[in-house]
């Protein structure tokens, strides 16, 4: 039998693809790696490419983050969406600096976009991760469930229900500040950021994996059905 062909194999792939991001929603499967040389849409503080300095060396580049007053980054743009939806349970990054004093970090969302001073329907972690500042890159993690955010000091919405604010992010958010807070702190620093990334819960992963597995079988079989047709009209 002829391995499967071309097309049919990017055919498979685009299954995959398809089925897979209709079951995990819009973004299970986001991924900073900041290697297009855009800062892929994160702003707020001053932000740039650092080239060549992510946690693997040359080739790697990493999101420098430069603050002079608060120290926030935020992202209206991939992160936004319903991550309910999409069975994130975690947000992890690669963190690294050698400022002055050690990072407290936190996340927050916005249902909508906040106002001024955090204002508005906004949450912040209840956990905080701290980032030493010996200039080694971190990897830090965030559980990111309902049960993980609470409002933040300056929520003022009607509402107060971190469930409906995952279902419907706005803004995603990684700020720094002593108290848990939606408005990071003054800062004055320099810090790097790379690989920011949703991670799923396991059976999310693991049915893309039997989609895949499927779709591949299928193809198997039918070109294992086409040779054969084949074979069967020429003789």
């Amino acid at each position: 039998m002829k391995p499967i062909d071309l097309s049919l194999r990017l055919f498979a792939a685009g299954l995959v693809w398809s089925l897979a991001a209709h079951v995990q929603a819009i973004t299970v499967s986001q991924a900073d790696g900041f290697q297009d040389g855009t800062a892929m849409s994160w702003t707020g503080a001053d932000t740039t490419i650092a080239a060549d300095l992510g946690p693997t060396g040359a080739g790697d580049d990493s999101l420098r983050v430069s603050s002079t007053l608060r120290f926030t980054a935020y992202n209206q743009t991939q992160w936004s969406g319903n991550w309910t939806a999409a069975r994130v349970t975690q947000i992890a990054m690669d963190v690294r600096h050698n400022n002055d004093s050690a990072l407290t970090l936190w996340i927050g969302i916005s249902r909508g976009l906040p106002m001024s001073k955090g204002t508005g329907d906004t949450y912040v972690s209840n956990l905080s991760a701290t980032v030493p500042n010996d200039d080694q890159w971190h990897t830090i993690v965030f559980d990111v469930k309902a049960s993980d955010f609470s409002a933040a000091p300056s929520h003022t919405d009607a509402s107060n229900n971190p469930a409906a604010a995952l279902a419907a992010v706005t803004q995603f958010r990684i700020l720094h500040n002593p108290l848990r807070r939606f408005i990071g702190a003054y800062y004055e620093g320099t810090v790097l950021l790379d690989n920011i990334h949703a991670v799923p819960e396991p059976s999310t992963l693991g049915l893309a994996s039997l989609v895949g597995t499927a779709a591949l079988c299928w193809l198997e079989r039918r070109q294992s059905f086409c040779v054969r047709s084949r074979l069967k009209n020429h003789f």
